[in-house]
Parts: structure tokens; sequence; C-alpha cells
């Protein structure tokens, strides 16, 4: 197998297949062979193995290590030689000596090296890259600068000669002039697909060699019989295995100069670039300037489109970019009504995305918006927002519908399966656009589907899948508290009346005598499965073993209060000789009455709590909607006789007291709101019950959603 190896330049994050002086090489992948898959690893075997010959030449190897080594010395030193040089010797990656006085920008060794073995000038590495692709890659233009003389000299014999070997080496190559010859080599690609200018485009130097000092050093050779403008023609028809043109690469890496050059420069026989579109690019940088340099010098580049069938405005819509679609929409409006391959108008998009602005800005363009359906679900603009969870265009949508009558007409409309808005927001488990949608009072909270199911029935039907999730419960809430109930009994008698459709209507002559027996297990079955086809819609909230932890959590809880109680009451504050002093304190009579409500809260809670071992589900969800509240009454009336108790003891230092009980009034108050916020949001239907939950339901899902 062979191994590749690459290094990372200090001053330079991007990896190059390249090897340099005083670089870090690290192992990056294994070229497989092919009947080695590529996701497969090699284990290193490092145990020691039987003797089976003398290395041969090693004297020879060690020679070839000197003078390797005075190659990579060459880059970086400027007082050699030509003879001091090796000009036969390659790197391990098969880079020259030119190829490393390139990437140092060394022109006294280039220039050496051009006089004495123009040879090198052809050769390239083992990622089929040449001086030049190297040159540019380091920034270095004044080395490109002599680099191009030295290819454009074909009047040199030895220059000439070194090409005609060069060619050789070429499958199915054709002779042609000099200066396409030039043109050939200058375009020739790496493994990566790159040629020169894509390696300039990708230096980030671009003080010395971007903007146009590329393209000003090769207008001064002219190809064939065309103009000086062919490395212009370059930039906008070659692309890399990225599908990466020069001039797409010059606007994603923000080389304003390098955009202006090409567009100015552009050959009028290309009507459109190959590979990525640079407006897309543009846009995707959200760089304006760029943007409108582009379409000024080619209006017709804003109907480019993909393989995707996308126009630059789907993409600005999708990433909200606002500026860029107030200026596309303002150069063509027909664009808003174009779909990509899946049928998604470019407003879809800007659903999906949440971009609330410009779902704004495109529905200027869309006299009916119910009529802008894709094409795989036949949804509109509020499916693609509920759906995804974007419950800020949900919430635009529904106050929008009420001043826009083609707006209103969204809210209930059904897709091709017959799923609405608040289906389609309960089915992905969205709270926030469920609780928008349910709190607007013209969505009909009862509208079924293909499949005969309501919004609550979707989530339920979804939830026998997946474990429950803090989504799916706040989901459920809010559709409970909307009032949205299952249709499940008419479910089961419509399955039971289908089922008696299917009956023969008399028995066939040859069946057996009936057996009553039989039918009386049969009935008990089906009667067993209807209960256990309850007990599976009982559990929606959590499994079984979610049920008994909380009631075993609870029972300990609320045993522990009962014992902070019975104590308090056995240490009655200013006891003495089993009498209590303080009767006459007022105080001790608001620990007397709060000490008593506290015990009996917990101790009823705990036999409440009996009940919900007794495997009933009725009585389990009973237990816990009244064991709640008593224990909250437990524990904040526990606190309130903790704080009366205290001060009567203290009661005679009257600023200890005091600060005291106002410390210990503001920590009930804390106690008690978070104890409130078990019960809030609820899924109570009362409108005041709703209208408490409201932001802490918004709190809830906001933390839900940003968690997942």
């Amino acid at each position: 197998m062979e191994i590749a190896k690459r290094i990372v330049h200090p001053n330079n994050n991007n990896t190059h297949y390249f090897g340099a002086p005083e670089a870090k090489f690290f192992l990056t992948e294994i070229l497989q062979d092919e009947t080695v898959l590529q996701s497969e690893e090699t284990d290193i075997e490092i145990e020691p193995s039987e003797v089976t010959e003398i290395l041969p030449g090693s004297i020879d190897n060690e020679n070839q290590n000197e003078l390797l080594n005075q190659v990579y010395r060459a880059g970086s030193r400027r007082d050699l030689s030509y003879s001091s040089l090796s000009p036969e010797i390659k790197t391990h990656t098969k880079n020259t000596v030119l190829h490393i006085s390139a990437w140092y920008g060394n022109d006294k060794i280039v220039s050496l090296v051009i006089e004495h073995a123009p040879k090198l000038l052809f050769e390239v590495n083992e990622n089929n890259e040449s001086a030049l692709h190297i040159a540019a890659r380091g920034g270095h233009i004044s080395i490109v600068e002599k680099l191009l003389a030295a290819y454009a000299n074909f009047e040199r014999h030895d220059i000439k000669t070194a090409w005609l070997e060069y060619t050789k080496r070429l499958k199915n190559y054709v002779e042609r002039s000099n200066g396409e010859n030039l043109l050939k080599f200058v375009a020739l690609e790496n493994v990566e697909g790159n040629t020169m200018f894509h390696e300039a485009m990708l230096c980030r130097d671009k003080k010395r060699i971007g903007g146009d000092k590329i393209f000003k050093a090769c207008e001064l050779y002219k190809i064939g019989d065309s103009s000086s403008k062919w490395c212009y023609e370059i930039a906008l028809v070659n692309v890399n295995h990225a599908k990466q043109s020069i001039l797409y690469l010059a606007v994603e890496n923000g080389d304003k100069e390098a955009v202006k050059v090409i567009m100015a420069n552009r050959p009028n026989n290309v009507a459109k670039p190959e590979g990525l579109s640079p407006v897309v690019a543009a846009i995707m940088k959200q760089n304006q300037e760029m943007l409108k340099d582009i379409l000024q010098q080619k209006p017709t580049w804003i109907h480019l489109t993909d393989t995707y069938k996308r126009l630059p405005l789907h993409y600005a819509a999708s990433i909200g970019y606002l500026v860029g679609v107030v200026y596309l929409t303002g150069k063509c409006k027909c664009c808003t009504n174009q779909r990509d391959k899946y049928g998604y108008f470019p407003i879809h998009l800007a659903s999906y995305g949440g971009h609330v602005e410009v779902v704004e800005k495109l529905l200027e363009y869309c006299p009916d918006p119910t009529e802008m359906l894709d094409t795989s679900f036949k949804r509109n603009i509020l499916h693609v927002a509920a759906y995804n969870g974007k419950h800020e265009v949900v919430d635009y949508i529904l106050q929008q519908s009420r001043r826009i009558c083609e707006l209103d007409k969204m809210i209930n409309q059904k897709d091709n399966k017959g799923d609405t808005p608040l289906h389609l927001a309960a089915q992905s488990c969205h709270p926030k656009a469920v609780f928008y949608l349910t709190w607007d009072e013209r969505v009909d909270m009862q509208l079924v589907n293909q499949n005969n199911q309501t919004a609550v029935e979707v989530i339920n039907a979804s939830s026998k899948l997946r474990n429950s999730s803090a989504r799916e419960q706040l989901t459920r809430m809010a559709l409970n508290s909307a009032g949205v109930k299952p249709r499940l009994r008419r479910l089961v008698h419509d399955k039971a009346r289908q089922s008696d459709t299917n009956l023969p209507l008399s028995k066939p002559s040859n069946a057996e005598p009936f057996d009553t027996k039989q039918q009386t297990v049969e009935s008990d079955s089906k009667s067993n499965e209807n209960k256990e086809t309850d007990r599976r819609y009982f559990f929606l909230t959590g499994s079984d073993k979610q049920f008994r932890d909380r009631v075993e959590t609870l029972t300990l809880v609320s045993t522990l209060i009962i014992t902070a109680s019975v104590a308090a009451c056995f240490a009655v504050p200013g006891e003495a000789d089993g009498k209590a002093n303080n009767l006459c304190h007022a105080m001790f009579h608001v620990f007397i009455i709060f000490i008593t409500i506290s015990l009996f809260s917990s101790i009823s809670s705990t036999i409440i709590l009996f009940w919900a071992k007794l495997g009933i589900p009725e009585l389990v969800t009973f237990s816990l909607k009244i064991v709640m509240p008593l224990l909250g009454i437990a524990l904040v009336s526990l606190s309130l006789a903790f704080m009366a108790g205290l001060y009567t003891v203290i009661s005679e230092l009257t600023w200890l007291a005091n600060v005291f009980l106002v410390v210990a009034s503001i920590l009930v108050v804390v106690v008690f709101l978070s104890y409130i916020v078990l019960f809030v949001p609820s899924s109570s239907t009362k409108k005041p019950l709703r209208l408490i939950s409201y932001y802490p339901f918004l709190f809830l899902a906001y933390l839900a959603e940003n968690q997942n």
C-alpha cells in the first residue's frame, strides 16, 4: 500500500499535498487497493519476525539521504550556487528543487533551475502539481511570472526538448502551437482538480497574489489566434473536483478585486459560469457589493439554476438574507414564482428557515398564498413552518391573517394527506407552534386527516413509536388545554362495525356445531384486548415504570414531611415542664395552625398514594392529581410553621426577629412559586388557568426545543 503524506504550513490552515523542509509530517489517509474497502483500517504489526535479507544499496541510500537534505536546505538558503544543488533528487512526495524553491519564494534558486535544469519545469509531484501550483499557493507572484516566462520561451532548445519529453508521458497528446502548449500546462490540474488560478484564489495572502496580479501576469502572453483574455475564460470555465470555478473561489474568499477584474474582462462567448454559481456564493456570504458587481455585468445570471432547479432567490430566502431578497426581487419579480426540483417556492424555504421578514417581503408578490403549494405534499407556507417548528412564522401568519383574508384560508388548509398545520406541528412535537395555533379561535381543533385522526391522536399514535420527551408532553398539554379530544371510542366503534360487515351472512353447511365455550373465550380475549388498548391510551405521559417511580418518590417525600411535622410537635417552641409558655404569643398560634395543616396534609397524601399502588390506571392519575396540591400545601405550611415557631423563640431580640421574619417570608414565597411551576403550565381548559399558564408554557417550551 502507498502512504500519502500531507503537511500544514504554519502560516496556512489549509492542508496541502506538498513536502517542505522543517514541516511536520503525519499520516492522514491510506490509499486502498481495489480489493480493500476504504473504510477498513489496517493495524500496524510491531511484533518481531524472522530475518529475510540484508537491505541492498544501503550506502547509496545514505548518499541519497544526504542529497535529499540538500534539497530541503535549498529552499530557504539564498547563497547557493548551481553546483551545490542536486536537481535529479526528489523528495518522498516527488517534489523537486524547483517545487521547494517556489514554495519559499527563492527567486535566485528558481532562476538557476530555469537556466541550468529546464526539464524540472515540467516535473510534477505525486499530486500532479507543477511549480506553478506551488508558487501560486505560496503567494509568490514573482515566481509565477518567472515560470510563465520560461514556459513561453519555446525558442530555447533545452526548454522545447524538455517539453517534448514531458508530452511523451501524456496520453492522447495533440501537438499545438507554442502558445497553446503554454495554455495546456498553465491549466494543468492537480489531484483535487485545481489549476494554479484556483491555488492563487485559495491563498490567504491576498496582498501578494490576490486581486488582478495573477491575471495581469498571464495577460502578457497571447494564445494562438485568441486575445490575451484567455485567463479570464479559464476563470469561468475550469472547475475543480468540488465544482468550484476560479470566480466562485474569488467570491467565497472575499477577493473583491479579483471578482471585478474577472467580470470586467469576461469573454463574450461564455454565457454562464461552470460549476457552482458565483451569484449563490455572494448570497451565502451575504456580500451585497459582490452580488451587485456580478449582476451588473451579467444580469441574466440572476436566472442561473443549479441541479436542484433553484434560483439565487431560493438561497437568499433560505438563509434569511433580507437585503439580498429585496435586491433580487427588485431586479426580477418573476423569480418569486419559480419552483425548485422539489416543488418549493422561495417563500417555502424562507418559512422553513423561520425568517419572518423574508416571508413578509415575499408575500408582497403572492396574490393568493393558498395556491403556492409544493408538489410533493401540497403544503402551504404555514404547513412548512408548523411542521418544522418555526413558531415565529406561525405567529406572524396568524396575526396577519386577521387583516389579509388570503392568509386566513391557510389556517385549516389540508395537505394531500389531510393534515392541517396543527396536525403537522403536533406530529413533529413542536409545542410553541402548537401553542400559537391552539390559541387562535379560527383553528378547527377537531379536524381529522385521512387516517381519521385529530391532532391529539396524531401525537398519541407517534408516541407509541418513541419514548416520551418534554417536547411531546408539552405539545400534548397545549392540545389538551385547548380542548382537542381524541376520537378513540368512535375509532373502536368504526373498526367493530367494519369487522361486522366482513362476517359471512350464513354459516356454511359443513361447519362444525357452534361452540359456546369457544365463543366465550374469544369474546373474553377481545374484551381483554380492548382493555389493553385503553390501558395503552391511558399511559400517554410515560411508561408504567415512570408512574411507579413517581408514586414511590412522592410517598417518600410525604413520609419525610410527616416525620418533620411530628418532630416539631414534640419540640414546641417555649416548652418547659411539658407546657408551652408562649400560649399567648400570636406567632405561636400561627405555628400550631400550620404545623397541624402540614402534618395532616402529608398523612392524607401518603394514604392517597397507597391507592395508586393498587395497579388501577384510573386511580394512579386520580391519586397524582390530588397528591401534588396536598404536598404543596404541606411543604408551604411546614415552612410557615418553621418561620412562626423560630420567630416566637427569638422575638425578644427585636432586630434579629425582624430580619429573620423578612428573610423567611421571602424564602417562603420562593418555595411557593417554585412549587407552583409544577402546576403551570396547566392542561386545564379553563380560560383563567390558560392565561396564568401562558408565559410559563412558552418558557418551558423554549427550554425543551432548545435542548433538542
